[in-house]
């Protein structure tokens, strides 16, 4: 009886926690994959989501600043960079796809979910 209260206390806590509290946090991005064909990165992105819906993406010798907002399981981005090398484009909603411990997360452009970044906390 008592596991099972710990078992559903457990299962509690994770239901409640919302989409954006998942996401808050420190992420790497160190592969893509599209048409089943992934490729892993020479270097990681490092990336922060902010409680704020701020996020700070870091390459070496580069830093990107965006502002995000979410809905369900999708997100969008505002970038502040003046620049057309950027991560997430402003005018297009992702999806966003937890595993169950919520230590690795799909991100994908959506209507082309056949391609996706994998980001890892």
């Amino acid at each position: 009886m008592k596991k099972t209260i710990n078992l559903l206390a457990f299962l509690f806590t994770i239901i409640s926690y919302s989409q954006s509290d998942k996401l808050i946090g420190k992420w790497e991005n160190c592969s893509s994959t599209c048409d089943g064909l992934t490729v892993n990165k020479n270097v990681c992105a490092k990336m922060e989501f902010k409680y704020d819906q701020t996020a700070i993406i870091t390459y070496p010798g580069t830093v990107e600043n965006l502002k995000w907002q979410m809905a369900g399981n999708e997100i969008t981005f505002l970038s502040f960079e003046k620049t057309e090398n950027i991560t997430f484009s402003n005018s297009k909603i992702y999806i966003l796809k937890f595993n169950e411990t919520f230590t690795m997360l799909k991100i994908t452009e959506k209507g082309k979910e056949k391609c996706y970044d994998l980001l890892l906390r």
